[in-house]
């Protein structure tokens, strides 16, 4: 009966570990997720100011950088 308390108990220890462990992997990529958003958005906003001054040879190599083409 001890050693299977003790089992449990490893197993309990276990399991706690591996939601912390979750709960950081779910904050670092909630974190990333937002970093990405942002980065989205300034390079968005950097395709606008291009776009805006009418200098189409830099929009155009911007998008082929981007993998969109022309």
């Amino acid at each position: 009966m001890a050693d299977s308390q003790q089992k449990d108990e490893n197993n309990d220890e276990v399991i706690q570990k591996q939601k912390l462990k979750l709960k950081n992997l779910q904050s670092n990529l909630e974190k990333a997720e937002s970093e990405l958003v942002k980065s989205k958005q300034k390079l968005g906003e950097v395709i606008n100011i291009v776009m805006e001054t009418g200098q189409t040879d830099l929009v155009d190599q911007i998008y082929s950088v981007m993998g969109r083409g022309n």
